[in-house]
């Protein structure tokens, strides 16, 4: 599929930047002139290029865009060049005279008063695409991995935070071993006094080891 083309009022700017992420997350393709028109362009050229060249005209209907010159000009290119239009009701509006007929009995994408991804896989539908459990089961992947990873961090730092330091072992050097006593004179065999470095019978010296 080619290109779709958005219609809108730029005081909807932040539903329609919504809805292109939307779009583009099932495989489609957006124009909107804020983005596509090149530096040096003729303004209206290059939109009436791009309306004439789309394979569907999305136009978002609220208050603001009814009353816009714009949406209704670029509307009428639309229907000139026989576009597939697909009116996408934002807000709750009443249609001006220039537009009623030409987006009569047309199929509408209606995002007022219901959540955005019931319309969204409505208006997905209608532009042949599948809003099927493909991207959903991806969304639910991902929210599931998300809090996965967030337990699993929350555990890590309770168990991090309770675990307290076990200190090294008081590990202190060996005591030597006691100093062998001797019992009798090496030189002369006589018994000694304990305490006495030498042999009081020949004098010789007594070792302490």
């Amino acid at each position: 599929m080619g290109h779709i083309f958005i219609s809108y009022s730029r005081k909807d700017s932040g539903f329609v930047h919504r809805l292109i992420g939307a779009l583009e997350n099932y495989g489609f393709s957006t124009w909107q002139d804020v983005n596509a028109i090149a530096g040096g362009e003729v303004w209206k050229g290059a939109i009436g290029k791009a309306v004439r060249e789309c394979d569907a005209f999305l136009i978002v209907l609220s208050p603001q865009s009814a009353g816009s010159e714009n949406v209704a000009k670029e509307l009428a290119v639309a229907t000139k060049h026989d576009r597939h239009i697909l009116p996408v009701m934002y807000q709750a509006c009443t249609i001006p005279d220039n537009m009623e007929y030409d987006l009569a009995e047309l199929q509408w994408a209606n995002f007022h008063g219901l959540p955005f991804d019931d319309a969204l896989d409505g208006l997905v539908r209608s532009l042949g695409g599948r809003p099927t459990v493909e991207i959903k089961g991806t969304r639910e992947v991902q929210a599931l991995r998300d809090f996965v990873v967030s337990q699993a961090s929350q555990f890590v730092g309770a168990f991090t935070a309770n675990v307290q330091s076990v200190p090294p072992p008081d590990v202190r050097p060996a005591d030597p071993p006691p100093a062998r006593v001797l019992d009798f004179c090496i030189h002369c065999g006589a018994k000694l006094h304990p305490g006495n470095v030498f042999c009081t019978s020949c004098g010789g010296s007594i070792p302490r080891s």
